[in-house]
């Protein structure tokens, strides 16, 4: 579905349509200055792109660093979730108890009775 906003330029009307996919891409629920960043760079015109330009920046760089970064913070909040979270997420996948405990046991290097040992300990 494409946003049309009153008031904006076609260019930053499509940039704004380019962020939304990027975000929506990524899984993330919200558009922050990182998808906007990724919709400008996506729309490879106007006065924002011709900037990049003039600073000597790579848009393609920028675009790579930031999706890396994206990447970075993704994986470091996945290894600071809990057994139970993993769980949780995977169940919400529509996993049952027991794809998800191998799942979670994979992801962790463990063994899947390891997993249900936490789980069950107690």
């Amino acid at each position: 579905m494409k946003y049309n906003y009153n008031g904006f330029t076609s260019k930053a009307n499509e940039a704004i349509n380019y962020a939304i996919h990027s975000a929506e891409q990524l899984g993330h629920t919200y558009i922050g200055s990182e998808h906007l960043l990724l919709g400008l760079i996506r729309e490879g015109e106007g006065k924002a792109f011709e900037s990049f330009l003039n600073m000597q920046i790579n848009p393609n760089l920028l675009k790579k660093d930031i999706e890396e970064e994206i990447r970075q913070e993704e994986v470091a909040k996945w290894e600071e979730m809990s057994i139970e979270e993993h769980m949780a997420f995977y169940e919400e996948q529509g996993m049952d108890q027991k794809t998800a405990m191998k799942q979670v046991a994979k992801d962790r290097g463990v063994g899947k009775r390891d997993i249900y040992n936490y789980l069950h300990k107690d």
